[in-house]
C-alpha cells in the first residue's frame, strides 16, 4: 500500500535563498498511479524552505529535496526541457518508488550520528547518504 497519494516534483535551478526569485520553476504532480503532469505556478508563490524530520506522520505530506540526476535516465525526456524532465522525473520517481514500497527507506537515511546533526538543520538530499 501506498504512503502517499500525491507526488510532486519541483526544480528550482539557481535558487540560492529562500528569498530568491524562482523564475522558470518547473512543478510537476503525479496522482496515484497517473502519469506526473506540470502544474502551472500559482499568481504570487510563497517562497520558504523547512526541515521537520525524517519521520512523516500517516496522513501528512511532505516536501523533500531531490537530485533528479539519480533517476532521470530512466524516464524519457520527451518534448519537455531539461528542467521540466527534472521535475517531471522527480515526481515520477517519487510515485513509483512510493507504489513499490522502496520510498520508505530512502525516508530514513542511513547517516552516522554527526551527519543527522547537520541534517537536523539543513535537511539532506533524498536518495544520498
Amino acid at each position: 500500500m501506498s504512503a502517499f497519494c500525491r507526488y510532486i516534483g519541483i526544480d528550482y535551478s539557481g535558487a540560492e535563498t529562500p528569498e530568491s526569485s524562482l523564475k522558470g520553476l518547473r512543478v510537476y504532480c503525479a496522482v496515484g498511479a497517473s502519469a506526473a503532469n506540470e502544474v502551472p505556478p500559482p499568481p504570487s508563490p510563497r517562497k520558504y524552505w523547512t526541515f521537520d524530520g525524517c519521520s512523516i506522520p500517516a496522513g501528512k505530506s511532505a516536501v523533500v529535496e531531490a537530485y533528479p540526476s539519480l533517476w532521470k535516465h530512466a524516464f524519457p525526456a520527451d518534448d519537455r526541457t531539461p528542467d521540466q524532465h527534472d521535475a517531471f522525473t522527480v515526481a515520477s520517481w517519487l510515485s513509483e518508488a512510493d507504489r513499490s514500497g522502496q520510498l520508505a527507506r530512502y525516508l530514513q537515511p542511513n547517516l552516522t550520528p554527526p551527519e543527522r546533526t547537520v541534517a537536523g538543520v539543513e535537511g539532506w538530499i533524498l536518495g544520498v547518504g
